[in-house]
């Protein structure tokens, strides 16, 4: 679920400072570390040069003495970044952070990767056998050096060009993947971006024709940079799942299929959660010829919240109020189609991080404690709290009151503590009771709040009145496509691919 992009200007010109822009513009992402790669592709001398740190990318491209010695000495017409979202607890940030990298021979590959490889921990092992004098060593835990290490074992040992190799990999690959990469071999210097084949993670092409290409994991980013470069692009589009794209620093863009070019696992949770809410969903084109927002599609799910609501019997609210800030525009339309209030009382200090990211769960609980707090009068009222999820119940259990501000109370009794009459708790998100091999930090299902546990059970854990989730068959009619198109795994425990056995995680929902 981290960010990725890649940025190639066919003018020769730095996209360094572009890319850092980046990294700080999609910082909700993954903000526990960040990493780019940037070449020159008219200097055959100069290598590819790299920075890896862990943290907030903005504690390093925001302040003008860091971002310019960073910047400064890693100049480039074509570069990669990546924000990490930690999905392994525990590692060292500045060492796990990303682009990947494998030399073999005078060639090198970077690459910066979002999703998750299930069995990445058995294809690592299987490239490092002790005593193989072929064996790859690995300075990291991560995809995306497995990813780069594969391929170019492949080019080496098996003498496949690198598009061949590319290709090979990502049909082969059991897990999840859109990445982006630069290429330094005998042909040049290169811009790789590849989407794995069910097309489970966002990975959009801009293309300013004669000018530059843009590849990322959002639109948003992309617009953002826009008046920097001083013209819309001239094409934008989602890269096509199971295809490689390679563009050359002459402007030549070329796409080659390894599967059938469409939508076969899109992760739902994009909808909800992850994907910033000025991006574009590809699955849901507006009649102009464009796409749908994800802002614009959370209200629509709010919307749909509210009918279902209705239709449950539930005590309709005297307000609603959203948890910010996926939850707000859902709780928006929500509150439109119930034709009731909708007023802000649950705040989230805006010039905080970004996404409750952290790994292990103490980090979670202080990280949501220091930026999240309730403020507003709801005395002898009844209230709607929508929320786009609930995961593992920990934002809903440590948000309080200002006078419980040090105790675990959830955000229904901090609103009970205020004057609340009733609570009515709405989630645009179904019933979230598997594990994720696919990018999401939830390995252990005995921390899912909804696993082996009833709506009532999971009401009382949240300490609401009444709970509602909107239905699966709800929030697919919402967005006009089908069972097919999604990733719907947390919810259903229908998995892409074969996953890990004999592992905890894996097992009935309940």
């Amino acid at each position: 679920m981290c960010g990725v992009i890649g940025i190639l200007s066919f003018l020769k010109e730095n996209v360094t400072p572009y890319i850092g822009g980046a990294l700080c513009s999609m910082c909700y992402r993954g903000d526990q570390a960040s990493g780019l790669a940037a070449v020159q592709t008219y200097d055959p001398t100069q290598p590819t040069r790299s920075w890896k740190r862990g943290g907030d990318p903005r504690s390093w491209f925001r302040n003008p003495m860091l971002a310019g010695s960073i910047i400064g000495e890693r100049p480039g017409d074509l570069g990669i970044g990546h924000n990490r979202y930690d999905t392994q607890p525990g590692t060292n940030p500045d060492r796990e952070a990303q682009p990947g990298y494998a030399s073999w021979l005078a060639n090198s590959i970077y690459v910066s990767a979002n999703g998750n490889l299930p069995f990445c921990k058995e294809l690592r092992d299987a490239l490092s056998q002790p005593g193989d004098p072929n064996s790859c060593k690995f300075a990291t835990q991560g995809d995306s050096e497995v990813i780069a290490k594969l391929i170019a074992t492949r080019a080496l040992y098996q003498g496949m060009s690198m598009r061949d190799a590319f290709m090979d990999v990502g049909r082969n690959l059991n897990g999840t993947f859109s990445l982006v990469a630069i290429i330094n071999d005998h042909t040049g210097k290169w811009l790789y971006a590849m989407r794995d084949r069910h097309g489970n993670r966002p990975l959009w092409v801009a293309v300013w024709r004669d000018k530059l290409i843009i590849i990322c994991s959002e639109t948003s980013v992309i617009q953002e940079l826009v008046p920097i470069i001083g013209e819309p692009c001239d094409d934008l589009y989602p890269l096509a799942p199971g295809s490689l794209l390679i563009a050359s620093p002459d402007g030549e863009i070329t796409t080659h299929l390894f599967g059938d070019g469409q939508c076969h696992g899109f992760c739902l949770m994009e909808l909800f959660y992850f994907a910033g809410r000025m991006s574009y969903f590809e699955g849901m084109p507006n009649k102009h010829g464009g796409w749908f927002k994800y802002g614009q599609i959370r209200r629509m799910l709010g919307e749909q919240l509210a009918r279902e609501w209705r239709e449950s019997g539930l005590p309709i609210p005297d307000f609603i109020t959203g948890v910010p800030e996926s939850g707000s525009p859902a709780a928006e339309g929500c509150a439109a189609e119930l034709k009731i209030p909708y007023f802000s009382v649950i705040d989230k200090n805006r010039f905080a991080a970004g996404r409750n990211f952290q790994g292990r769960p103490k980090n979670r609980i202080n990280d949501i404690r220091s930026k999240m707090w309730l403020n507003g009068s709801v005395s002898g009222l009844t209230i709607g709290v929508v929320d786009d999820s609930e995961v593992r119940g920990e934002q809903g259990i440590i948000i309080c009151g200002e006078k419980l501000r040090d105790d675990p109370m959830t955000i229904c009794h901090g609103l009970r503590e205020e004057g609340a009459a009733q609570i009515v708790l709405g989630l645009v998100a179904p019933r979230y009771v598997n594990p994720c091999f696919y990018g999401l930090n939830t390995p252990d299902p005995s921390q899912l709040v909804a696993r082996g546990r009833s709506d009532e059970e999971v009401r009382r854990i949240v300490g609401a009145d009444h709970l509602i989730y909107l239905s699966l068959d709800g929030t697919l009619k919402t967005v006009k496509q089908n069972h097919e198109f999604f990733c719907t795994a947390c919810f259903t425990g229908e998995y892409l691919d074969k996953v890990p056995e004999g592992k905890p995680e894996v097992g009935q929902s309940t």
